[in-house]
């Protein structure tokens, strides 16, 4: 049963490719045809009673069951034999194609697609006889393009269909192709494959064209913190500085400020002037104040007492809210704006 099982085994993993050798699947049926015969004259059929049983616990037994077939016997039809099914004959799980020749480049092309081969040049040779890959690739004509990532790095030619090529990380070959134009490479005209990469590549997305918040997370935190130091303490430092790496600290909790450092500029008169001027909210009176809720994602509220003092209703102060929501939108203005210098500065 060993024998059995380990030759049909063989001939299941040999059909799980498209292009198995035919030759090679013959020889695995003469092994499988030779295992069952010498089994079945020692000990019966794989679907007798006994060898049911003693194989039963195998996990592999109904699969091998299944190569027999059950069938009246013709000569007492009161009496069920075995005949070996199809898998001892052709295959069974992925029958060999035969594939018909083509008269055209663009058909044996799309054979060579269907099967799941990309531009293989060999398969489509195979259906495409008498014409040579040249021509053949003449014929397409800008139908497939050569693999530009592929060829700048190891100079050989391997092709893909256009649409392949006009996708993907198309910056990327983008710069390959400027390599190539740049090294006076004539394997193709890499000029016509610079016009139709650039077709696709899309417009650069600029930082002030991005909807974010302060409190983003991709937002590098000496970004905010230099920010923070120009815009709101009046302290002109360097995006590189000590005090822009050390203004923003992170936690478990997220980000948030260096109190030591901070409180050495939090009287600056920018901190005090974009902050929420409300006696009777004091802790969003500094700008820094609403940044510090902003560097978590937090909005909140201001609640007042309302009523008298014996019986006092707290409530959400609406102006003060709305307020601090303007004091927001023009803090996050204000870092838009450095983006845009940002990103001025690099052109």
């Amino acid at each position: 049963m060993v024998a059995i099982k380990n030759a049909y085994q063989a001939i299941i993993d040999i059909q799980m490719t498209t292009d198995y050798d035919e030759g090679k699947f013959k020889q695995l049926l003469a092994t499988l045809n030779q295992a069952y015969d010498t089994f079945k004259k020692k000990y019966g059929y794989i679907n007798q009673a006994v060898n049911a049983r003693l194989f039963d616990r195998d996990d592999r037994y109904p699969l091998i069951a299944s190569l027999e077939l059950e069938e009246l016997d013709e000569n007492d039809s009161s009496k069920v034999v075995f005949v070996k099914s199809d898998a001892f004959k052709k295959p069974t799980i992925r029958p060999k194609k035969h594939l018909h020749q083509v008269m055209s480049a663009v058909e044996a092309l799309n054979v060579s697609l269907s099967e799941g081969r990309g531009v293989d040049l060999n398969l489509m040779s195979s259906v495409y006889p008498d014409v040579s890959e040249d021509m053949m690739i003449s014929e397409l004509g800008e139908t497939v393009m050569i693999d530009v990532e592929r060829y700048i790095d190891d100079k050989t030619v391997h092709y893909v269909t256009k649409d392949k090529f006009l996708s993907g990380d198309v910056l990327a070959k983008r710069d390959c192709i400027n390599s190539l134009i740049e090294d006076g490479d004539t394997q193709a005209d890499w000029e016509r494959y610079l016009e139709l990469i650039l077709s696709v590549v899309p417009e650069p997305v600029v930082l002030s064209d991005i909807d974010f918040s302060i409190g983003s997370s991709w937002i590098p935190s000496n970004v905010v913190s230099q920010w923070v130091f120009n815009e709101l303490l009046d302290e002109k430092v360097g995006l590189h500085s000590e005090e822009a790496k050390s203004l923003i600290v992170t936690s478990r909790i997220g980000r948030g400020f260096n109190e030591r450092l901070l409180n050495r500029y939090m009287s600056r008169q920018s901190n005090l002037r974009l902050g929420l001027r409300d006696e009777y909210n004091k802790s969003y009176s500094h700008a820094t104040d609403i940044v510090a809720h902003l560097l978590t994602s937090n909005q909140p509220t201001i609640m007042r007492n309302f009523g008298t003092t014996e019986n006092p209703i707290r409530k959400v102060d609406e102006v003060a809210t709305a307020n601090l929501r303007e004091c927001e939108r023009v803090l996050q203005e204000s870092l838009r704006t450095l983006f845009m210098k940002i990103q001025q500065s690099k052109k």
